[in-house]
């Protein structure tokens, strides 16, 4: 019996890569999109297209039928709105309310969860599944933190087999011509227009590593169970830079910000952005957060429960480029 398999937000970087994933090995995939007419991101792929919105709880029942696993990718990814309680926190939860209160669900037999490394505490390293994000200065990661935690307390509510994946920064090719925020910043260092270098410190994973974590954990997670998806190790800004000089030799390598400089810039440009209502180049979160951090991961559980590695992330920094370059030259 083939497998039938749902990839909610399956037009996105992880989730169009899951449904790329899942053919290969011989599942029947639906690939829930909010748009059917959206149909690029899914060019010569044997998928059925289903229109599911989790904003409009009657789209949802239908795209569960027969279906036998669910990768929850479907979320607001942005980390600045002008209402961000509301446009992001609040839409993440609905998303899920909307899913898990759903009948239907009850029929699925696995369900994986997509979170992220936002959702872990990073005041203490190396980052670990069993420590929560307490901080409440980024949107994105209050979504996350409140969705994940939301899902495992349904899941175990109504006894459904869930278990719940925290990819690290998602980098890598895409098929939706769509730059995620992750993407962003690199898109910036290989076309030149990185002018400093924040001497931040990232946790980055290739987004096919990703894709192949998760159809591990539908495999062998264990219910209830949360798994980081990542490196062991953090690479830093100056260490990118260097590498994307050596594909790009025009990409010049910046002078190094201190941390001072850093937090006066990113208060002007919050200062502005509530003037202007568009997200700020540099907030003080990704000061706090980034600069000259410890991000590594204790890898130790999903490489136990799940067999799973990662390529080293020189490897999927030097893809992304190579990949960068090539789609911004189209």
């Amino acid at each position: 019996m083939i497998n039938t398999a749902l990839v909610t937000g399956a037009n996105g970087h992880l989730g169009n890569t899951i449904v790329r994933k899942l053919l290969t090995k011989g599942f029947h995939v639906k690939a829930g999109v909010r748009d059917l007419q959206n149909t690029d991101p899914f060019k010569g792929l044997n998928v059925e297209l289903v229109e599911l919105d989790l904003l409009k709880p009657e789209t949802i029942s239908p795209a569960l039928q027969d279906v036998s696993i669910v990768f929850h990718c479907a979320a607001v990814f942005k980390h600045w709105a002008p209402d961000p309680e509301n446009e992001i926190i609040q839409a993440n939860m609905k998303i899920n309310q909307n899913l898990f209160s759903c009948p239907a669900i009850q029929q699925v037999e696995k369900i994986v969860f997509v979170s992220s490394i936002t959702a872990l505490d990073y005041g203490e390293t190396p980052l670990h599944e069993g420590r929560w994000n307490s901080n409440q200065d980024n949107p994105y990661a209050v979504s996350k933190t409140r969705t994940e935690k939301f899902a495992l307390q349904c899941a175990a509510e109504q006894k459904l087999d869930l278990v719940s994946i925290l990819p690290a920064a998602i980098i890598g090719p895409f098929y939706n011509n769509r730059l995620t925020p992750s993407m962003e910043y690199l898109a910036g260092i290989i076309s030149g227009q990185a002018m400093a270098d924040p001497c931040f410190s990232f946790n980055y994973i290739h987004v096919d590593d990703v894709a192949e974590g998760a159809i591990m954990a539908a495999k062998k997670g264990k219910s209830g169970e949360r798994y980081i998806l990542g490196s062991e190790k953090q690479i830093t800004t100056t260490e990118i830079f260097a590498i994307a000089n050596k594909i790009n030799p025009a990409v010049q390598i910046p002078a190094k910000m201190n941390k001072l400089s850093l937090q006066n810039f990113a208060a002007m440009q919050e200062a502005a952005s509530r003037q202007s209502m568009t997200a700020p180049l540099l907030s003080q979160y990704e000061v706090d957060t980034y600069y000259e951090a410890d991000l590594s991961i204790d890898m130790s559980k999903s490489r136990q429960d799940l067999g799973f590695f990662s390529r080293p992330v020189t490897d999927a920094l030097i893809d992304t480029f190579y990949f960068l370059n090539s789609w911004r030259n189209v």
